[in-house]
């Protein structure tokens, strides 16, 4: 009968213990960070214990960003079929300019991710679909990830450029277990031309903004190029369309 009880009790811890408000769910402890080995011990070190496992892959390759922004990267371990596995683990490294800001931390136990500095993070792939939302009003930077991927995000206050390695302990083949990316930063940030409507024949005057990312000041002297990609024919004032900020970082 205790026992019965007991179980009962724990069951409606779980139910009614996460509301949707944030100070009912923060009661739920996050546990402790538990660093383990990413290869078994003994001989199993040696051996390829984890033969589905095939290859990585980290989406994306290159990019550029505006300084003060935040990356997304997301890493795919797939099998010997091209399959998507999940449960694997990714060891994220970072070097050259940029932190590590958040990593994947799905999961329960020891198989949670966690972030070691601004260099290193562990994360393991998802079993199935998730959609993650940067808590703000524009839906267009959200992302989703699908089984077999995990995900990581980075920053950098300053220009440079940042250079990612995803690797995938579980895949034996030495050639096949690690995935690159490079990430671009620059203290630019372009405002481009809103959509408009005109008569046939009736010129349209477009006006591109240039500024640094990090506090807005106009940039002078950059090149901005128009180019027609379809619809009507259409032409410009400017040779090949191509014109230049001025002081007040417009072109």
């Amino acid at each position: 009968m205790l026992l019965t009880v007991g179980v009962v009790l724990i069951a409606a811890l779980f139910v009614t213990g996460c509301q949707p408000h944030y100070q009912r769910c923060g009661t739920l402890p996050a546990g402790e960070v538990e660093q383990t080995h990413h290869k078994p011990a003994g001989c199993g070190y040696y051996w390829n214990f984890d033969p589905h496992a095939a290859s990585i892959e980290l989406e994306p390759k290159s990019d550029v960003n505006p300084v003060n922004t935040q990356h997304v990267l997301i890493a795919t371990v797939r099998d010997e079929d091209g399959k998507p596995l999940h449960s694997r683990t990714v060891v994220w490294m970072l070097e050259g300019v940029g932190s590590i800001v958040e990593v994947d931390e799905s999961g329960i136990r020891d198989a949670r991710g966690y972030v070691m500095d601004n260099k290193r993070a562990v994360s393991h792939t998802n079993r199935g679909k998730h959609t993650f939302t940067r808590g703000n009003d524009d839906p267009s930077d959200d992302f989703t990830t699908t089984k077999g991927q995990s995900w990581l995000v980075i920053t950098s206050p300053r220009e440079g450029t940042s250079y990612i390695t995803a690797y995938a302990p579980g895949i034996f083949n030495w050639d096949d277990h690690k995935a690159f990316a490079v990430k671009h930063w620059m203290d630019v940030e372009a405002e481009f031309p809103v959509d408009a409507e005109n008569e046939v024949g009736e010129p349209h005057q477009f006006t591109t903004r240039v500024t640094r990312a990090s506090d807005g000041s106009p940039l002078q002297g950059y090149d901005v190029v128009y180019r027609v990609r379809s619809g009507p024919e259409g032409g410009f004032d400017v040779a090949e369309g191509r014109t230049q900020t001025g002081p007040d970082g417009r072109a």
